[in-house]
């Protein structure tokens, strides 16, 4: 598969590195499930390619190109992230904020194109949130709310989608509907999707690859098959015995 995102010898971190240099890549329409411990980086590695944060050393590229080379529009074209724990305005409505992932397309609040409407709506049926669409977004409990955050995040149509623990307040049958989508989206639409997530016997079943901190300060990418075969995910092996 084509590489979409790639990062070499790079290093994470603010004041100093949390761990050694090391490449991964990113392809086209695959689902990769990032692992590590509490602590070990992977937020920071999430924002660190998605462009937040500059990488400590070394380079990150989207599309063949140093990621530091894009303007904020051209990289809201190709990428976007969702973070759980973002701040939210508490008198805006579900529809109005997954609109807001039209902004970089159409200045959406000022041209409503039907385009930009269907894809919204799109957006809100996909993660089954459409019925509550005039709700204002702070009266939802924290799944509701991480259902809509990802419905902003499809409304963007992006290449890459960054999400940091996306089913950390889902239930189970939200939890499978939405691994679900995401496998369909990277197999349909070609989508590239990197998930924090510490649902392991999940990763199993949906994801193509594994991205993990190893406990020990080194990023390893390997096969799902792999990843959970060696040593890699060792600092998993307790947690594991309760699922």
């Amino acid at each position: 598969m084509t590489s979409v995102l790639e990062a070499n010898s790079i290093e994470i971190g603010y004041h100093s590195s949390l761990v050694s240099p090391f490449d991964i890549k990113l392809r086209k329409g695959s689902l990769v499930a990032l692992l590590g411990p509490n602590g070990s980086g992977k937020t920071s590695l999430i924002k660190t390619l998605a462009g937040i944060i500059p990488p400590y050393s070394g380079m990150v590229k989207f599309l063949g190109k140093d990621l530091k080379d894009f303007s904020l529009l051209e990289k809201s074209h190709g990428i976007t992230t969702v973070f759980m724990n973002q701040s939210i305005h508490p008198q805006i409505k579900v529809k109005d904020y997954v609109s807001l992932g039209r902004s970089p397309y159409s200045n959406f609040l000022d041209a409503r194109r039907e385009t930009d409407l269907k894809i919204v709506n799109q957006a809100l049926e996909e993660t089954r949130t459409l019925h509550f669409e005039d709700r204002f977004l702070s009266t939802l409990s924290d799944g509701e709310r991480s259902r809509v955050f990802l419905a902003r995040a499809l409304a963007q149509e992006v290449q890459v989608l960054f999400l940091d623990e996306p089913f950390a307040f889902l239930d189970i049958p939200n939890t499978v509907y939405l691994f679900n989508l995401l496998k369909k989206l990277t197999q349909e639409t070609g989508l590239s999707i990197l998930l924090s997530t510490h649902q392991l016997h999940y990763v199993k079943d949906y994801c193509d690859e594994v991205i993990a901190f190893d406990g020990r300060n080194k990023v390893f990418q390997k096969s799902v098959e792999d990843a959970f075969e060696g040593e890699l995910l060792a600092w998993t092996k307790d947690f594991e015995a309760f699922l």
